[in-house]
């Protein structure tokens, strides 16, 4: 399901820069540049003490993305992946970057879609919004390109289809955000450092990214999804929500966060959603500091 699909007619593209706003619009004729699609696969960076998520996650692909165009790939320890993806298996379990690394030491693609395991889709995907900026991405040769506005870009610098992207500053908070990321894959291999988690990456490889100028985001959220796992445990809320559309039947041999965790996990993300009013350079003064 998630091998190559059948080969699209190519592009038709022109670019215009509207009077009242000055940006550049992309208007795609026929969605699917042969070459960009190619270039471009999904990794998923995960271990075998996470395995007993994939199956929700594959099911979530199945009803919410069935026509994915791109080719899959789930990084593994010793267990065998999903059917519909490529298996990497690399060995011991060295952490998160680390695995990573390993990981995209087997792919041959220049770009990857970040894809993190415990990311369940909740809404249809719009394929061919998707894969316009993913392939307006590869064409212009980006580093980096946020398809959620997981921090939002500072501004608009074009319109590609509905989509409104913005360059990312250099020293921007969360400039390596993982979420929904795709990644020219000597960018994501060079920022890497295999001593770090995922959290760490985020905050530390955003400082080390500012040597690389082509890191931009969508002001549009393109993907849909829940954060079923926090720490190592089902949030009861996101568990609630894939339950129902029967991604899962339980949390399985997984514990659930308790009450009390729960109510804190909830209090950290209302400080996130205050800490996101402040003005953006208050915000990546702080996250710098960290």
């Amino acid at each position: 399901m998630y091998l190559k699909s059948d080969k699209l007619d190519s592009t038709a593209q022109h670019q215009t820069e509207t009077a009242a706003t000055g940006k550049a619009t992309t208007n795609l004729i026929n969605i699917g540049e042969l070459d960009a699609m190619d270039d471009c696969v999904i990794v998923i960076p995960s271990c075998d003490k996470y395995s007993d998520l994939w199956e929700g996650l594959n099911n979530s692909f199945k009803k919410f993305w069935p026509d994915c165009p791109y080719e899959m790939y789930l990084v593994s320890n010793e267990k065998d992946g999903f059917i519909g993806a490529n298996n990497i298996k690399i060995g011991i379990d060295r952490g998160w970057s680390a695995n990573l690394l390993r990981g995209l030491d087997g792919i041959n693609h220049e770009y990857v879609l970040l894809w993190i395991d415990d990311l369940y889709l909740i809404e249809r995907v719009n394929t061919d919004n998707v894969m316009a900026i993913i392939n307006h991405a590869i064409t212009e040769r980006y580093d980096y390109l946020r398809l959620n506005p997981v921090p939002p870009p500072p501004r608009v610098d074009l319109i590609i289809n509905d989509n409104e992207i913005g360059r990312l500053p250099e020293s921007d908070y969360y400039r390596t955000s993982t979420i929904c990321s795709v990644w020219r894959r000597e960018v994501l291999m060079d920022l890497l450092d295999p001593a770090e988690s995922a959290w760490e990456f985020e905050c530390k490889g955003s400082r080390r990214s500012g040597k690389y100028y082509r890191f931009y985001a969508s002001l549009k959220k393109n993907i849909r999804v829940s954060n079923t796992v926090i720490k190592g445990v089902w949030d009861p809320s996101a568990l609630s929500i894939v339950k129902d559309l029967g991604l899962v039947e339980g949390p399985g041999e997984r514990a659930v966060m308790g009450g009390y965790e729960h109510l804190i996990n909830r209090a950290k993300r209302i400080r996130s959603d205050i800490f996101s009013l402040l003005p953006r350079k208050i915000r990546t003064f702080i996250k710098n500091g960290i």
